[in-house]
């Protein structure tokens, strides 16, 4: 039977800093909601050599060379993949160890969160700077309860790191 699953890279600082590691943060089934998270110590190539060395992957390796980049790529499972990945029921794990489940649901108020705190502090590396309507204008789109959003999410700090990822996503917020 072929069974299909959607595994998350992305490219991060390597332990020597000056250096740029492609990691494998999570997998889903196709056809399912949840989404499965690698433990932090199991997400380079040395845990994941079967999944590293297909040819699809390899070219995912080779197009992250930028730092903070990702991509989700959709890979059918192999007989030596679905043992690496599967247990015997079809239940996500890697080499037998369960992994933490997260549901869509959780990912996309996460996504939301991170969006509504570049529109509510600003952000002028995508051209939003601090203002009133800002503020306004995610109050009104995205929170259904209508409370300030500075309440929700705190500080400037916590938009460090998203500008990039509100370009690269091609959000359209209008």
């Amino acid at each position: 039977m072929e069974i299909k699953a959607k595994f998350y890279f992305v490219s991060e600082a390597g332990a020597d800093s000056k250096s740029t590691v492609v990691k494998v943060k999570r997998i889903q089934l196709l056809g399912k909601e949840e989404s499965f998270l690698f433990p932090v110590g199991k997400q380079t190539s040395t845990q994941h050599g079967q999944l590293f060395e297909n040819p699809i992957v390899k070219n995912v390796v080779k197009s992250l060379k930028v730092r903070n980049k990702f991509r989700n790529v959709v890979l059918t499972l192999t007989d030596e993949l679905q043992k690496i990945y599967l247990d015997i029921e079809g239940n996500v794990v890697l080499y037998d160890e369960y992994l933490e489940e997260v549901t869509t649901v959780q990912e996309s108020d996460v996504n939301r969160k991170s969006m509504v705190t570049i529109f509510a502090n600003g952000c002028p590396a995508i051209g939003l700077y601090d203002s009133g309507s800002n503020v306004s204008l995610v109050n009104s789109k995205f929170l259904s309860d209508k409370r300030n959003i500075k309440q929700i999410i705190g500080g400037r700090d916590t938009i460090k790191g998203l500008a990039g990822m509100a370009k690269t996503e091609g959000v359209d917020w209008t």
